[in-house]
């Protein structure tokens, strides 16, 4: 994830990317209601324009491109298509809302140099009336081009997703009110297992689940995934890298030798990245989960560098606890990618506020 040729010209290239994936996207979406209005109008009945969402810095310029390509009728490319395509294209556009959100602190499409971002911005079909959308500067440094910020500035509605993220982005795009509304998550879907164990224990009704049959759960949740039922067991789960899984947290090797030692089960799935830093972490891990294995405590470490989403709602179904203590400005709102609440489990993250993991209950032993 986040990994790209560092030559702007090269297909693999953040820049190269994101061009070709938000201007793909916007054609999937251009003919997906251009079918879905003529099977309205056929029938009769109204059709009304999309809400389009553009979320993180690769889908982000989808809605400039929709802003200078599609919402003027004389702009909209007339090669291979009909007129009637033209005028179903402007009348869906025209009409629709954008709303644009900004999902992490680093994730951007920047083009630092302004020759190589001007030449960039005219091959991709960018008039010179419109550069300025793309073009942003931090304080009193140099101006540069910032694809994402485009894709905000075009937006009818502009969000972060929390809101310290919000207030801390904003300075980036002055002229545009940053909104900070977080992330949803389907409970249903990330508590699927949990629920499951709810159920077997003898609960039908998960809003009111009983601590009885909470804990019964969460035995039943950890016999699934081999884990020892009558032990705590605290878990991270997300990406391996020093921002998010660094050894300088709370799962240091002195941390997790002394829960284990205690009799506490600590796992880690980690996915490990392809960059070194993230290699090196999951060489650390395996190195101390193989000493630990030897060394006769109550508890155990287990540390798993590749899992699929069924593997990461069985861990979250079993765990007591989750730590996420991201790096500061690194954080934007990562709860609701690993929602350890839903499955009854306690939240524990960093002291400084980050995100909306700190709002998910109240702040214990201070």
């Amino acid at each position: 994830l986040y990994e790209y040729d560092q030559d702007m010209n090269s297909l693999g290239s953040n820049q190269m990317f994101t061009q070709f994936f938000s201007k793909a996207s916007a054609e999937v979406i251009r003919y997906l209601e251009i079918e879905k209005r003529a099977i309205k109008l056929k029938a009769k009945e109204e059709y009304r324009a999309p809400l389009i969402d553009a979320n993180d810095g690769q889908s982000l310029p989808l809605l400039a491109w929709i802003r200078m390509f599609y919402s003027n009728k004389s702009l909209i490319n007339p090669i291979g298509v009909s007129r009637k395509n033209i005028e179903a294209t402007y009348d869906i556009f025209s009409n629709a809302i954008l709303s644009g959100t900004t999902h992490t602190y680093r994730n951007r499409s920047i083009i630092e140099d302004q020759w190589a971002g001007l030449q960039f911005l005219r091959a991709a079909g960018v008039r010179d009336e419109w550069l300025w959308l793309f073009m942003r500067k931090e304080g009193n440094g140099p101006v540069f081009f910032d694809l994402t910020s485009g894709g905000l500035r075009a937006a009818d509605v502009a969000k972060g997703v929390s809101a310290i993220h919000a207030y801390e982005m904003a300075p980036r795009d002055p002229g545009i009110k940053l909104l900070g509304v977080t992330n949803g998550d389907n409970r249903l879907y990330s508590s699927k297992f949990f629920r499951e164990a709810l159920k077997e224990a003898g609960n039908t009704d998960y809003e009111h689940a009983t601590p009885e049959t909470v804990a019964e759960a969460k035995k039943i949740s950890k016999r699934r995934i081999d884990l020892n039922d009558s032990q705590t067991v605290i878990s991270y789960i997300g990406r391996l890298v020093p921002e998010k899984a660094g050894r300088n947290g709370a799962f240091t090797d002195k941390n997790i030798e002394a829960a284990v030692k205690e009799g506490v089960q600590v796992v880690i799935y980690g996915n490990v990245q392809q960059n070194d830093a993230s290699r090196t972490i999951a060489e650390r891990l395996d190195f101390l989960q193989k000493r630990l294995d030897t060394a006769g405590y109550a508890g155990k470490f287990i540390f798993k560098s590749r899992f699929n989403i069924d593997e990461q709602r069985m861990l979250l179904a079993a765990s007591d606890m989750q730590i996420q203590d991201s790096d500061r400005h690194t954080g934007a709102s990562e709860y609701t990618e690993s929602n350890a609440s839903a499955n009854g489990a306690l939240q524990m993250g960093a002291a400084y506020w980050e995100g909306i993991i700190q709002h998910q209950g109240g702040i214990i032993n201070r």
